[in-house]
């Protein structure tokens, strides 16, 4: 009796690993950028979105950028086939919905997409580094603390000085810093802060680079 037990537990043990080794290996593949199953996921994020009906304010850079609240990442969590997906927005200083996110957890890696009214931005977050598209088009790449753009050349699109005890992360674009994000790891020091203090105004180039990092940053803290 004691022998036919060890035998069911054993096949037990090797019934579960095969399932355990097969969802790791759809989850690395299903990571990579290029791939059927990358493309099955984004689709789906992208309708998770849609469902959600959001009513987005109009996206204007330069009226909403210095409105965009700290810490409101609204979501709930649920199964979604595979992985855990989530939904949410992030509003401005007013309560007004102006970028719906969802986001699908693969073991260590993250898939998020981030809609505007007018654009679209997704996420590979990965332990050290993270890959961002927009509009479908490959963007940049941030690694310590560097966003550089995809392609060949790596031009230096932002430059990040992350730091978990201050408050302010200085954030340069281009020889000097243009912007400071709050940090959202912090309890914020008011009922309803706000996510960013600009320096000057931007560009559009400049703009969807601050957008990308102070979006990143708000999906970061939201997962610890």
């Amino acid at each position: 009796m004691k022998g036919l037990f060890v035998f069911i537990i054993g096949i037990f043990s090797f019934v579960f690993s095969v399932v355990w080794m097969l969802a790791k290996a759809f989850g690395n593949i299903a990571a990579q950028p290029g791939s059927r199953q990358w493309d099955a996921l984004v689709n789906r994020l992208r309708s998770v979105l849609e469902k959600e009906k959001t009513q987005l304010i109009p996206w204007d850079g330069k009226d909403l950028m210095p409105l965009l609240s700290l810490g409101n990442l609204k979501n709930h969590s649920k199964w979604y086939e595979t992985g855990n997906t989530r939904k949410g927005t992030i509003d401005t200083i007013y309560q007004e919905p102006v970028i719906a996110i969802a986001e699908i957890g693969l073991g260590k890696t993250t898939i998020a997409v981030a809609k505007t009214s007018n654009q679209e931005f997704v996420f590979r977050i990965k332990e050290k580094d993270v890959e961002i598209w927009v509009n479908s088009q490959p963007y940049a790449v941030l690694s310590g603390g560097a966003l550089l753009a995809s392609g060949k050349n790596s031009k230096l699109l932002a430059q990040i000085q992350a730091n978990d005890d201050e408050r302010s992360m200085p954030v340069a674009l281009g020889n000097q810093t243009t912007l400071t994000l709050s940090n959202p790891a912090l309890p914020p020091l008011s009922p309803n802060p706000r996510a960013m203090l600009l320096l000057r105004d931007l560009n559009a180039e400049e703009e969807t680079a601050a957008l990308s990092l102070a979006i990143l940053y708000q999906l970061r803290n939201d997962k610890k």
